[in-house]
């Protein structure tokens, strides 16, 4: 049996290839955009030459901890728990008093991660995100007939659906923005934090976009392409005029038709849930489109419980 090996490294970290792609939260060019070399740490697990497990983290205030930045920042490759037991050690001995990893979807994971329970991680805030499975069957099929009825309105009224490009990015964002403040949430990223990012990841980020009959634009969305099997709607928003209508059922389904017809296995339509605290209205409506619920945790270990 070939020797695992455990590493810290500096930034750049070693030459990284798995069977599979990278999950795009967890790449090495999305953690550089948005932090220094000073803050973040690579740690990585290796066979020979070759790394099979990596994880990258942020130096923060005593805290090494997952990218806030990010919707999930976690392992890549296999969850080996020595590689977790040695991260742990080497916290310790810098001084770290609380380690914080952010993991992805129940869905993007490809093994189970009740390891972490056994290295006495402990889940700190769970929300709770919802999903589509993308395969033969029409996402009319998937929603619930009320849902169905709404989409029949969208589409006699004669809304179309597009893929567009930035000349449209202040409309979206516009949109999303109104739809949270309605709701007395804060949306995560500013206008032009969010405008940078997509200029870096030209071929990460996709703008949609659905009109009505006379090419108003009355909902739109941001998607991010995780890998080929998962596509994440990560912002999305409607004209509150045209709420009759639910043009979010509309855009939906399209979405999941490009989805269908660009081969993802999963649509990822976000979490109903902020800090754990359950937002009802978009439970329910993500409930009754027939999205998949499931876990989005953020687990903690600290020094100080596993001391008492």
């Amino acid at each position: 049996m070939e020797e695992i090996s455990y590493l810290v490294c500096k930034e750049p970290s070693p030459q990284f290839s798995i069977d599979g792609e990278e999950l795009f939260f967890n790449t090495d060019k999305f953690h550089e955009f948005h932090t220094n070399n000073r803050d973040r740490i690579t740690f990585v697990a290796m066979k020979e030459t070759k790394v099979i497990s990596r994880i990258i983290l942020l130096k923060e205030n005593g805290v090494l901890r997952s990218t806030p930045y990010a919707s999930f920042s976690f392992f890549e490759g296999k969850i080996y728990k020595e590689f977790i037991e040695f991260i742990i050690d080497w916290a310790k001995r810098e001084g770290f008093t609380q380690i914080l990893w952010k993991t992805p979807p129940v869905s993007y994971l490809k093994q189970k991660i009740t390891v972490l329970e056994e290295c006495f991680f402990t889940k700190k805030i769970i929300d709770y995100n919802f999903h589509f499975e993308v395969n033969e069957e029409s996402f009319r099929q998937k929603i619930a007939p009320a849902q169905r009825s709404k989409l029949n309105k969208c589409e006699k009224a004669g809304f179309s659906f597009a893929e567009t490009d930035m000349k449209d990015f202040d409309h979206i964002y516009q949109l999303c923005k109104a739809c949270r403040d309605e709701k007395g949430y804060e949306i995560s990223m500013t206008k032009e934090e969010l405008r940078e990012t997509i200029e870096y990841f030209p071929d990460n980020y996709k703008l949609f976009t659905v009109q009505d009959s006379e090419n108003r634009m009355v909902a739109g969305t941001v998607c991010i392409h995780i890998n080929s099997d998962i596509l994440y709607t990560f912002y999305w928003g409607d004209d509150l005029k045209y709420r009759q209508y639910s043009p979010i059922v509309f855009l939906l389904k399209e979405v999941y038709e490009y989805a269908q017809n660009n081969q993802y296995k999963i649509l990822d339509s976000g979490t109903s849930s902020i800090n754990g605290q359950i937002s009802e209205g978009t439970y329910l409506f993500k409930k009754r489109l027939g999205a998949k619920e499931e876990e989005k945790v953020l687990w903690e270990w600290s020094k100080k419980q596993n001391e008492d």
